[in-house]
């Protein structure tokens, strides 16, 4: 009986604390002028933004002062406590990270790297993919949302409420590459913000850098419903990059699962940035209007 009450009482108190940093969260948000928060990077996991556009958002980071975008990550829920899938099983041996311990150590990561280059930190408390249901197999995690899963909506709305406090803020998310969780942000967002002439897609690293053929076909895809167009940039300044890979680096679970070593994931990221003489070393964006 006392064990009963003890797991009774500590479940509680773990929902109890997530509700209080929840709301704390929101709280913190709602302080901060909306004046001084130029951009809001949606992330589909604890890394994704900062792989795909932390130069970018270093760089927003310095477009005036007192300027701090915010990275919003969707998936930082935990693990629930039931037997992890296949696929579940094979990250956390990858990561060398328990299911008790991996949130908080990839929190930690994201929030440091986020820190790196100038932006502020928000979760949705969403949950990964990987410990949700419909998920459990490989070809799962891959393209389009699970029959019945209840996570875009609650998305949606979330980034409604985003909206609200930070009216005037570019929308980022991702172009929606090969992961569900990535096409889930992506087609959430292009259904709150398609239509806004706010929103731009970024192109979802590592994936491209390792085939760049998805992002084409993704493109064709998304051109079928939206007109996508390339933004022109400036090149990223060595500071930019610098910043960029210094913020990578503080993924330790990630880069060995990812690149293999930081060297690797160095020579992969700068190098798919310098890929194509016409770009000249830039993040992948595009902004999204309705075709006429």
């Amino acid at each position: 009986m006392r064990a009963i009450v003890r797991a009774v009482t500590g479940a509680a108190h773990q929902l109890h604390s997530r509700r209080v940093s929840r709301a704390l969260e929101l709280d913190a948000l709602e302080r901060l002028p909306a004046d001084r928060v130029p951009s809001i990077h949606f992330s589909a996991h604890l890394d994704d933004v900062i792989l795909s556009e932390g130069a970018t958002v270093a760089r927003a980071a310095k477009s005036g002062r007192h300027q701090t975008p915010l990275v919003v990550t969707v998936a930082t829920e935990a693990p629930p406590n039931r037997p992890l899938s296949k696929p579940a099983r094979h990250f956390h041996r990858e990561w060398k990270l328990s299911p008790e311990e991996v949130m908080g150590a990839r929190l930690r990561e994201e929030r440091a790297a986020t820190r790196r280059v100038g932006a502020h930190q928000v979760s949705l408390h969403q949950t990964d993919a990987l410990y949700r249901d419909g998920y459990d197999t490989w070809p799962s995690l891959v393209g389009a949302a699970a029959p019945g899963d209840p996570q875009p909506a609650r998305l949606r709305q979330q980034m409604e409420e985003l909206e609200a406090l930070f009216p005037d803020a570019v929308i980022h998310a991702p172009l929606g590459l090969v992961h569900v969780d990535h096409r889930i942000v992506s087609d959430a967002a292009l259904s709150v913000f398609g239509g806004s002439g706010k929103l731009v897609l970024y192109e979802d690293l590592p994936y491209a850098a390792k085939d760049p053929a998805v992002s084409a076909a993704r493109v064709r895809e998304l051109s079928q419903r939206w007109r996508l167009v390339e933004v022109p940039q400036a090149p990223l300044s060595a500071r930019e990059m610098r910043v960029k890979l210094r913020a990578i680096d503080e993924y330790a679970s990630q880069v060995p699962q990812l690149f293999g070593s930081s060297a690797e994931m160095r020579a992969m990221i700068s190098g798919h940035a310098q890929n194509g003489a016409a770009r000249g070393g830039v993040e992948r964006l595009w902004t999204v209007e309705e075709r006429s």
